[in-house]
């Protein structure tokens, strides 16, 4: 266990998140989603149904992989489904038809989120019970401090304007890494895959060198084995009413979560006005910084607080964002709205992984983390297949569609605080 919390161990671990919300935004968010939204024909509709069977994947796999690093370990499968990830998202790159960009960027997401299983599951070996929400609120402060830096890092690959203000050395990196010229003023976004691959592969190295896993040993399991005892943790979850109820919830606001990171820079530019790249890269950059307060701000209040009303807390922020959401219409009003938002964010991905360790049996953590995605990538399953419907129903109404959107984003929300507001958690947490 680690007493301190800039610790070699603690920091290591919190660079992992620090590296992979630069794919998340970069790719995820901003990047990419635009590039195949805009530039590629159909890809406005397509791509939330990609992003969905990505996730539905993820939902199958991960309780067995989860399974499986419990007995043999999990940076073994942090490793391989990080180079995974890397790998396709370099490739995106040289791709140009939507169809295989889309296959691409599922391959590319699948990898990064089953690795956020094994990473999570670390999070016990780098801390111990009076400082995991701090330190779970360091990776995810850490992680929006990366999506800040990996935008703008990879900026000048993709706008001319900010190309033109870099020194001639670095113009050369950027040239060499460059698969298209930058001429004229439109962004060039495919520019943007291969720097964030790179960057991506290279914050995310301290993991590997500087966490250890306990020396307890290891038991094998083939594959026959872990279905039938992740089948068996599914059979008990109705032994663990509180955990099974969490688990609703967390379905529930993963819908939201994920469809926001998802269509947040696609809606700024058609339903707000945004009309810049570089006045989305401003809105997301704004959300990250406040991303990073509330990840600090929930982290420290779960070290003080029952951990049940911090949750509350953040779920309540997330209501009030998406009324805001529907409401404001001015690009400059909302800034403010990205602030909440990104707040929010933040709180959510550090509480959430403090309730599920209260939750869940010590000796199946990495199991039940197994499950926690599951519940989570399933919600990123119906969220963007949900929103990316209302809108092509509801396309007649032009920009006005992506409100009718966020309509359902909110009813989701309502229901996931009806749920989780039943949950129960042990006597013994902290603030209890």
């Amino acid at each position: 266990m680690t007493e301190k919390l800039w610790s070699v161990p603690i920091l290591s671990w919190a660079s992992y998140d620090f590296a992979n919300t630069i794919f998340s935004l970069n790719i995820v968010s901003l990047y990419f989603a635009l590039w195949i939204s805009t530039d590629l024909q159909g890809g406005e509709y397509l791509y939330p149904p990609t992003f969905a069977l990505s996730m539905l994947a993820v939902a199958f796999v991960a309780p067995f992989l989860g399974h499986l690093a419990d007995r043999q370990g999990q940076k073994p499968f942090l490793l391989a489904f990080t180079a995974t990830c890397v790998t396709a998202t370099a490739l995106l790159a040289w791709t140009r038809q939507a169809g295989a960009a889309l296959i691409m960027f599922a391959l590319a997401n699948f990898s990064y989120q089953v690795s956020l299983v094994f990473y999570n599951a670390l999070l016990p070996v780098v801390s111990r019970e009076g400082n995991r929400g701090r330190v779970s609120g360091l990776g995810v402060a850490l992680g929006y401090v990366g999506a800040i830096l990996g935008m703008y890092l990879v900026l000048p690959f993709v706008d001319r304007a900010a190309y033109d203000w870099l020194p001639s050395a670095l113009k050369g990196v950027v040239n060499f890494l460059s698969v298209e010229p930058l001429e004229g003023a439109g962004p060039v976004r495919v520019n943007a895959f291969l720097p964030t691959a790179l960057l991506f592969l290279l914050f995310s190295l301290p993991v590997f060198f500087g966490v250890r896993e306990p020396r307890g040993v290891r038991r094998s399991s083939g594959g026959h084995g872990a279905i039938r005892e992740v089948l068996g943790t599914l059979r008990s979850l109705p032994r663990h009413r509180e955990l099974s109820k969490f688990l609703v919830a967390n379905f529930l606001y993963a819908d939201v979560m994920h469809t926001m990171i998802l269509v947040m820079a696609i809606y700024a530019q058609q339903a707000v006005g945004f009309s810049t790249q570089a006045a989305i890269n401003l809105l997301i950059a704004i959300s990250a910084i406040a991303a990073i307060a509330g990840a600090s701000l929930f982290g420290w209040l779960a070290d003080r607080m029952p951990v049940k009303s911090v949750m509350m807390l953040v779920l309540s922020l997330w209501v009030v964002t998406l009324v805001l959401v529907f409401l404001v219409t001015s690009p400059t009003l909302f800034y403010g709205v990205g602030m909440l938002a990104g707040a929010g964010l933040g709180g959510v991905w550090v509480v959430a992984r403090i309730c599920l360790l209260l939750l869940a049996p010590q000796e199946k953590i990495g199991e039940f983390f197994g499950l926690y995605a599951v519940t989570g990538k399933a919600g990123a399953v119906l969220g963007p297949l949900l929103w990316s419907g209302t809108i092509f129903l509801f396309r007649a109404h032009g920009a006005g569609k992506y409100r009718f959107g966020v309509i359902t984003l909110l009813l989701l929300l309502l229901a996931a605080f009806a749920v989780f507001a039943t949950v129960r958690f042990p006597s013994q947490e902290r603030g209890g």
